[in-house]
């Protein structure tokens, strides 16, 4: 009979208000410790696909470099950028210099790919346009 009645005064003990308060605070922090874990696994998302691009960005630099550092390494390369960097000529060479001029205003309209206008083609065809 002992048995029981030890049995109840745990069950007492698992249904009073200092467990059950004690169980709700338990059950808060918890809660609470669960929140800011999943709140942290959001933010090292984000740290991480920053640092990723970073990384793709770098590396794609990186290769940038190594091609443009293999085209100076050539006395052609070298060359060609010393002369469009620094202006730099050969003695008794000259330098020629090309400047693209805009059309005048009366002149006849260019599609962007260079190719004559319709009218320009027409004139072509009927000369007394």
């Amino acid at each position: 009979m002992r048995k029981f009645q030890q049995r109840l005064s745990f069950r007492s003990f698992l249904y009073s208000w200092p467990f059950v308060l004690g169980l709700a605070a338990l059950l808060f922090f918890l809660g609470r410790a669960a929140w800011n874990a999943y709140e942290k696994l959001g933010l090292a998302k984000n740290v991480y696909a920053d640092a990723r691009a970073s990384r793709l960005e770098i590396e794609k630099k990186h290769a940038d470099l190594t091609e443009r550092l293999g085209e100076l390494s050539s006395p052609y390369g070298l060359e060609r950028e010393l002369r469009e960097r620094y202006g730099l000529h050969k003695p008794g060479e000259e330098v020629v210099i090309f400047v693209r001029r805009t059309p005048p205003d009366g002149a006849p309209a260019r599609a962007a790919d260079g190719a004559p206008s319709w009218r320009e083609r027409l004139r072509t065809w009927i000369p007394t346009l």
